[in-house]
């Protein structure tokens, strides 16, 4: 029988939805809302998953604690990210504790590990922007770079970076020819070969 006073609160401050999937176990899909500044929460109860014992017996029913589902969504999630250092405490600011909290409950009891998340949040930030700095140099192409780069830039106030300053210029930038987008200092639609500045077409040496 599911104990229902067994529950778990994973804690947040990434800026995408996560999304974690548990195959096996019921509930075994966990959605955690973006972070807008403030921690996002979500709290889990047990899960059951059913193992075979024999042909001529039923299914065993088993009960997953609430706490081997929240560390198990936080560090699926943490592992598979870019530039995680625990011993630098660079990490995405995700973490859980056992028991039901509120946001106003949570400040209350647990401040010291919010402010610790918020840090080794931070510090993440940075870490992927310095990454990103490295592939922009390397390769100089915007599709190395990932979204949670550009919006971890952003938070941290860092908008002169020219993969985001490209990025933003190839949202707003389409070639009139066949719609694809491109930075807007190109000359020639490198899709359709339509000629997007003709000024500088006729000035260039294949053009003579």
């Amino acid at each position: 029988m599911i104990d229902v006073q067994d529950k778990s609160t994973v804690i947040s401050f990434f800026p995408l939805p996560i999304s974690a999937e548990k195959p096996g176990i019921f509930p075994g899909v966990f959605r955690i809302e973006a972070s807008n500044g403030e921690p996002s929460l979500l709290v889990v109860g047990q899960s059951t998953y059913y193992v075979d014992v024999g042909e001529d017996r039923p299914q065993l029913t088993v009960h997953k604690q609430s706490a081997e589902i929240a560390r198990s969504i936080v560090e699926d999630f943490i592992t598979a990210q870019l530039g995680i250092d625990d011993e630098k405490g660079i990490r995405p600011g995700l973490a859980w504790v056992r028991g039901e909290f509120s946001l106003l409950t949570l400040k209350a009891k647990h401040a010291k590990l919010l402010a610790d998340l918020r840090s080794s949040h931070k510090a993440w930030n940075m870490e992927l922007v310095k990454l990103a700095d490295d592939d922009w140099q390397r390769y100089h192409k915007h599709t190395v770079i990932s979204d949670i780069q550009r919006i971890a830039a952003r938070q941290l106030g860092y908008a002169d970076r020219d993969w985001l300053i490209v990025e933003e210029q190839l949202k707003s930038s389409n070639c009139p020819g066949c719609g694809t987008p491109v930075v807007p200092t190109i000359v020639v639609c490198p899709s359709c070969r339509c000629i997007l500045d003709k000024v500088k077409y006729d000035q260039m040496a294949f053009a003579k």
